[in-house]
């Protein structure tokens, strides 16, 4: 897509070259700020002069003063009231748990996360079964809004 608008075949695998002119073309499209809503209601706008805003990774293990271990249920719970209480994170991100059986890791963590956020939420899918339980518990906690 990238090529038929005009960027170049970079020197390497999956490397494109865009021009400073694509770019600015492209960049000029862009508003100049957008507004968000975050779970609670509350608006806040973004533009190039704004504080960075993040999202949360999906996590492998978490490190404490007993050293490096695979995450589980009251670990991720933590995670979200502290994230919940950093204003520059917008979104939290789900993660595997180590004491949750696979088949129902994604509603899990789901709910976890909305137990313990009222940031956005993005769950991973671990079954196709969960990926349903998920959407069904996201219909209730937007109370059936898009």
């Amino acid at each position: 897509m990238l090529l038929k608008q005009g960027a170049k075949v970079g020197t390497g695998s999956g490397v494109v070259k865009i021009a400073n002119e694509m770019l600015n073309e492209y960049l000029a499209l862009a508003p100049e700020k957008a507004t968000f809503v975050d779970r609670a209601g509350r608006p806040y706008q973004v533009s190039p002069d704004s504080e960075s805003r993040f999202w949360t990774g999906a996590a492998l293990f978490y490190l404490d003063q007993a050293g490096i271990r695979l995450i589980e249920q009251k670990d991720l719970a933590n995670f979200m009231r502290i994230f919940d209480a950093l204003p520059n994170v917008d979104a939290i991100v789900g993660t595997s748990m180590e004491d949750v059986l696979p088949q129902h890791c994604d509603f899990v963590g789901f709910r976890t996360i909305a137990q313990n956020t009222r940031k956005h939420l993005r769950a991973l899918s671990f079954t196709p079964r969960g990926g349903e339980a998920t959407i069904e518990m996201a219909s209730v906690l937007s109370g059936n809004r898009p």
